[in-house]
């Protein structure tokens, strides 16, 4: 998560590096911690004037808002501090290789969930997410192995708009909902879109176990729509 703690008790000393509960952590000019890889690498892009991709130039705070947390590994931060301005302006310094080229980081929900909230995206009562509101949300569903990359490449505007191409990639059309091939998930179709939920995690939410069987009935009992759904006891 993005932190923007100052150390009031010193001045402008550049990187310094600081003792806080027995880790060493950064500090920039600004006197802001960087104590986790994405806020360093954003330092280090806004130091050297690199354009994002837009063509304008970062600041600090327009590369977290377009690189959530997670997206960079500490060997990517590592690299990048190491580089020269001029090859991180460019586009030559290796380090880029390593920090666009690395796995990225947590499970398909947390990084659509990181975008959603580094974008001020908001729920259906008009609140920006946060985790807690997100993995409310969608903590259950399967996305599509697309998504993350297609809400991690967006630029905030489509983010914003439920109408555009990364929602599409991450709910596809649909016509009808049915449970899935595995007998593990049930593909939900509203408005036209596919939400996959995962039948454990959706009767875990409830408190209950999953019976193994999705359908309209189960054990003499329908359920209220007419359409499947995951039975959980």
């Amino acid at each position: 998560m993005m932190n923007s703690r100052t150390l009031a008790a010193f001045g402008s000393f550049g990187f310094l590096a600081v003792a806080t509960q027995a880790c060493l952590v950064k500090v920039n000019d600004n006197n802001i911690i960087l104590d986790t890889p994405t806020e360093r690498v954003c330092d280090k892009f806004a130091q050297c004037g690199v354009l994002d991709s837009n063509g304008f130039t970062f600041t600090y705070g327009s590369c977290l808002g377009d690189y959530p947390e997670g997206t960079f590994s500490t060997s990517c931060a590592n690299a990048v501090e190491s580089s020269s301005c001029a090859s991180l302006y460019d586009g030559t310094s290796s380090a880029l290789d390593l920090c666009f080229d690395a796995p990225p980081v947590g499970d398909p929900v947390t990084r659509f969930c990181n975008r959603l909230i580094a974008c001020g995206a908001l729920d259906k009562n008009g609140n920006p997410y946060n985790s807690a509101t997100c993995e409310e949300v969608y903590g259950t569903l399967l996305l599509p192995s697309g998504c993350p990359s297609a809400v991690e490449s967006a630029t905030c505007n489509d983010i914003n708009n439920p109408n555009s191409q990364p929602y599409f990639v991450c709910f596809p059309v649909c016509s009808v909902t049915k449970c899935g091939v595995d007998g593990e998930s049930l593909d939900l179709c509203r408005s036209g879109f596919l939400y996959t939920y995962d039948c454990n995690a959706e009767c875990a939410l409830s408190g209950k176990s999953y019976t193994g069987f999705c359908g309209t009935s189960y054990q003499g009992q329908m359920t209220s729509t007419g359409e499947p759904d995951c039975w959980c006891q």
